[in-house]
């Protein structure tokens, strides 16, 4: 056999020496970025919410793997794999961490709102009555905005009343949420009225 002869049936044994390795590790690399798909969406439930930026940094992460993928970079996409693995075991448990930090906090914050909000209504209440019991009209308020005044506070109100319902389930941080939003109506009313609130 002649020496270019053999030359050129070498490079086709490792051409195909070649092909047969990335063919075997393309599954396991397929494989390894699915599992690691499969994972980030039972852990991003969580850390999508409490760990926001965490949670961007490591979809990007999958992205790029997956993007590996396609390029037939496979060696690197199984070497890359266990450490994003345990990135997203860390991610979880931070996120579980964060979670519960933000849980007691609302717990806290709840319990204090559920207790000024009524009284802040109260006092807003008791000052709209005497203006609606005489006719007459706030300082620096005509009639279409005192009537919008009310309609802003009869929608905190009953947003309040949903804080109270949710909170009384135990849910205290969509409880909170809502609060705040009839919180800042009631407010803005106590300041049109000229209440000195705390």
């Amino acid at each position: 056999m002649k020496a270019s002869v053999r030359m050129s049936v070498a490079l086709c044994a490792l051409v195909c020496l070649g092909l047969s390795g990335c063919a075997s590790q393309e599954e396991p690399a397929r494989k390894a970025v699915a599992d690691l798909e499969a994972s980030f969406a039972q852990v991003g439930e969580v850390s999508g919410k409490y760990l926001p930026d965490a949670h961007q940094a490591m979809q990007e992460e999958i992205n790029t793997l997956k993007a590996e993928v396609e390029a037939g970079e496979f060696d690197s996409v199984i070497s890359k794999a266990p450490g994003l693995s345990a990135g997203l075991r860390k991610l979880q448990a931070d996120a579980i961490v964060a979670r519960a930090g933000v849980r007691e906090t609302m717990t806290r914050e709840w319990e204090t709102m559920s207790q000024t909000v009524p009284a802040l209504l109260s006092r807003v209440d008791r000052e709209l009555g005497r203006y609606t019991g005489s006719g007459r009209l706030p300082r620096g308020m005509d009639r279409e905005g005192l009537k919008a005044m009310v309609t802003s506070l009869d929608e905190a109100r009953l947003r309040w009343t949903s804080a109270v319902e949710t909170g009384n389930a135990g849910d205290y941080e969509t409880a909170v949420m809502t609060g705040r939003e009839a919180h800042a109506s009631m407010q803005a009313a106590a300041d049109s009225l000229g209440l000195k609130t705390d």
